[in-house]
């Protein structure tokens, strides 16, 4: 939800991450086990960066809440994938800098 917010309040983050993700794992494998699940997390699931650019194999060391419940939502999604054989392949994409008009910050031109 909000890696900010977080730090004050982490229930949502908790909630609509671990809670929830969990809440459609359940019901795809009771109803739709074929279904294709792509996760998307957030870079800060890797932490402070050593190197740049952050490659996919780097080890996770998230700093705070928010993306910690990311990585767990991404685990969970993996864990049913593997362990409840839900069809399809079930991965996860860390997005850095997403922009958008639901971003909390935005880049103006000047």
């Amino acid at each position: 939800m909000d890696h900010v917010l977080s730090l004050t309040d982490p229930f949502p983050d908790i909630d609509l991450n671990i809670k929830d993700t969990t809440v459609l794992m359940e019901a795809l494998k009771r109803h739709n086990p074929a279904a294709r699940v792509v996760y998307t997390g957030t870079r800060g699931e890797y932490g402070s960066a050593d190197s740049l650019p952050v490659t996919e194999d780097a080890p996770t060391n998230p700093r705070g809440l928010h993306e910690i419940s990311n990585l767990a939502a991404a685990k969970i999604v993996e864990m049913y994938g593997h362990v409840h054989g839900i069809k399809g392949r079930c991965c996860a994409s860390r997005t850095s800098t997403a922009r958008g008009p639901r971003c909390a910050t935005r880049a103006t031109a000047s």
